[in-house]
This record gives structure tokens, sequence and C-alpha cells, in this order.
């Protein structure tokens, strides 16, 4: 925990809330920390055949739309229990 409050403690800006920058090695490593219940879920509770996750982005692909719409509430209760986080909104990727 301290190697990890020192680098987080290393990086500064002038702008006010500003966290980590995107391209920062702790970004991947903290997706891959935090997300890797939810990635277990899936491939191993779900048992997903058509998943890809990469850093904190995921998609899971099927032919059955009512497939995809009932497990994106499961995938999002999974973020919730875990990480208290939220799947970002449909309108977000537009």
């Amino acid at each position: 925990m301290n190697l990890i409050r020192e680098i987080i403690s290393s990086f500064h800006s002038t702008k006010p809330n500003v966290g980590l920058p995107l391209g920062n090695l702790t970004s991947q490593l903290f997706a891959n920390v935090y997300l890797d219940e939810l990635d277990q879920f899936i491939k191993h509770d779900l048992k997903q055949k058509f998943y890809v996750c990469y850093a904190d982005d995921f998609l899971v692909l099927s032919l059955s739309e009512s497939f995809l719409t009932k497990n994106a509430s499961i995938y999002g209760s999974v973020l919730a229990g875990s990480i208290e986080a939220c799947p970002a909104s449909e309108e977000s990727h537009r």
C-alpha cells in the first residue's frame, strides 16, 4: 500500500480534482485489480463464450438481445458489489 500511495502522490496537477493521467501504468494496474472479480464472474460463473476485456473496457457479444439486456444488470450488480462502481451509461458511448 505504501508503494501505491507513493505512486499516486507523485503526480501533481495545478487543476483541482484531477487524478492520475490515463496513460499512467497505475491506471492499467488498478483496472486489472478492481475489475478482476467481474472478469472472473463473466468467464467462469456465466461461462460467457464471446467476451473481450481490455483494461477497464469489456465487450460481451451474443446473437440474443434479450440475453445481453438481462445480463447487463447482472454485470452492473457485480460491479456495484465489488468496487461500488457502475457501468457507464449508454449515452456516454455515443
